[in-house]
């Protein structure tokens, strides 16, 4: 597939629903040619034209559409740069790469990233690491509890000498 300014999965749905558009009609696969043709060069950055009405109603619908699309891939394209561009050392994502997902490593790892870090801003934790993150906090507070539980039943314990 040609390098496309929007995700793969927006384009073959514009054209899935384009096709079912222009599935019943009599000259439905001129339509659709002219219509597929119409979206691939907006979408390479030319202004077409075409005379057909039917096939200009239906890019006018799709068009406000399709310009949200290729912003939104424009920022996450821009995202993926900005992390590649500040990703880690390699020694210290092979380290990553090595540890399981759900290691006591990573839920501390997760844990110790703060959260007003400016650094970080740009990428909000997703629900996964957010679970994660509340269970790393639970579990501290659990491990807390019993460690001054069993300082305090230390203390009142007799001692035996």
């Amino acid at each position: 597939m040609k390098n496309l300014p929007v995700s793969k999965k927006f384009y073959n749905d514009i054209i899935s629903r384009i096709t079912s558009t222009f599935a019943d009609m009599n000259d439905g696969e001129r339509c659709l040619r002219g219509a597929v043709a119409m979206i691939d060069g907006y979408l390479a950055g030319d202004n077409p034209e075409c005379a057909d009405p039917m096939i200009k109603m239906v890019f006018s619908l799709l068009r406000p559409e399709i310009d949200r699309a290729m912003a939104r891939s424009l920022r996450a394209r821009q995202r993926g740069r900005k992390r590649k561009s500040s990703s880690p050392s390699p020694s210290a994502s092979a380290a990553a790469a090595s540890a399981p997902a759900n290691s006591p490593s990573t839920i501390s790892t997760l844990s110790s990233i703060p959260l007003t870090d400016n650094s970080l801003s740009f990428f909000p934790l997703n629900r996964r690491e957010r679970r994660l993150e509340r269970q790393a906090e639970k579990r501290e507070a659990r491990r807390a509890m019993r460690l001054k539980a069993r300082k305090k039943a230390s203390a009142e314990a007799p001692t035996t000498a």
